[in-house]
Formats: C-alpha cells, structure tokens, sequence
C-alpha cells in the first residue's frame, strides 16, 4: 500500500471539505415528560372518618389509598435519589395522588361524604429525600423501578360499567360524584386515542389522565371489593 504525505495546511483543507459533503448526523434530544400539574387548587386537611356509617366505610378507604399512595412515592423518592423526579413512575404515583385528593375534595364539596377537615392550607405532594437513606445504609443498586404501561392499565378495567346502587344511605350520591369523573375521563382518553393513534400514549396529557382514572378505577373496585358501595360491576 502507498503513503501519502499530505501538508498539515492540507489537512485542514480536507476536513473542512469532508464536513461539507458528510455532515455529522445530528442526534435527537432526549424528552423528558414533563408534569401536568392541575390548575385545580387541593386544598389540604386532615383526614377525618364521619359518623355516618356509609361514609366511614367509604371515608376510611380513600383516605387510606391516599396515604398509601404518599408513602410509596416517599419510599421510592428516598430509594431512587433525585433522578426519580424526571422518571414515568414519579409522574404516574404523583398523578394518582392528585386524583384521589381531588375526588376526597368533590366528595365535601358537592355534599357527599365529608372525609376531610379543611386546614386553610394547599396540598403539596413533592416528597423530600430521606436522610435515613444514607444512614441505615440501603443498597439502591440494582433496584428497579417500574411502572405499569398504559395499555395494562387500561386493560385492568376494560369493560366495566358505571352504576348507581338502589340504596338510601351516602352510597348513591357518592357513586355518582365518583362515576362522573371516571366517565368524563374516559371519554376523554377514548377521543385523544382516537384521534391520536398509537402515538398519543406518548402525550402528558395522555399520560397524566391515564394514571388519574386507573387511580380512581382502583379505588372504586375496593369500595366494591369491601362491600362498601357498589359503584360498578
């Protein structure tokens, strides 16, 4: 094979040229999803079990999701470390939360069950990182933080139908303060999904909304599950 000696006033001149004809192919930011946070104020309370029979029922069982939801965002923030903030599970347990505190709110509000004592203050749901973490010394290697796609959480409640039940306790009322909004939401959802295709999963609103009615769905179930109120079957 031949060598050639090029000038390194010459080399310059090739690259320059080499730039012009191949250019380097420009890579595509990475998005992150960014919140949707409601324009909706969550006033903050604290949690309260009336005692109308019905309501306590219903009452303890919100007010329980709504806890267990905060601490599995609390844990999952402490174990993961600020990349948690930008991640779909953040995202996701945070919607559920918002969903749930605005429903609990509904419930006060349009004379359902009184399930919260109002404080004057707003709801905040950023957790802070825990300190324990470092100090009881948890290994976060090799943890892995999933959350459910959104065609499995749409699966989950496929089919299920909104009722009313023929009873002269808090059950009526609250079903259909809880329905509406399951139903206003997946109507939404179906029309974006429809308008949209396959790549409106990729839209936060979508994504926001999705986490927000399988929140609710979930809860609904429980009621049911719990022989609460049967708000669907």
């Amino acid at each position: 094979m031949q060598l050639e000696l090029v000038p390194p006033e010459e080399i310059l001149v090739r690259k320059k040229a080499e730039v012009k004809l191949f250019p380097k192919e420009r890579k595509e930011p990475v998005r992150i999803s960014r919140m949707i946070v409601s324009e909706k104020e969550r006033r903050a309370g604290v949690p309260i079990i009336p005692g109308d029979p019905c309501c306590a029922k219903i009452c303890e069982t919100l007010n329980d999701n709504i806890e267990k939801s905060r601490d599995v965002l609390q844990t999952t923030v402490a174990l993961g470390g600020e990349r948690m903030y930008k991640s779909a599970i953040y995202r996701s347990l945070t919607y559920q939360i918002e969903a749930l505190e605005e429903h609990r709110q509904d419930l006060k509000d349009q004379n359902g069950c009184g399930c919260i004592a109002e404080t004057g203050a707003v709801s905040i749901i950023v957790p802070l990182i825990q300190v324990r973490r470092a100090r009881e010394g948890i290994q976060t290697k090799g943890i892995k933080f999933v959350t459910p796609s959104l065609k499995k959480l749409k699966r989950k409640h496929l089919g299920e139908k909104s009722i009313i039940p023929p009873t002269n306790s808090c059950c009526p009322e609250s079903c259909k303060i809880l329905n509406k909004e399951i139903d206003l939401a997946t109507k939404i959802l179906d029309n974006m999904e429809l308008r949209g295709g396959p790549g409106v999963t990729k839209n936060p609103r979508h994504e926001a909304l999705s986490s927000k009615t399988s929140a609710l769905q979930d809860y609904r179930t429980e009621l049911k599950n719990k022989e609460s109120c049967k708000c669907v079957e």
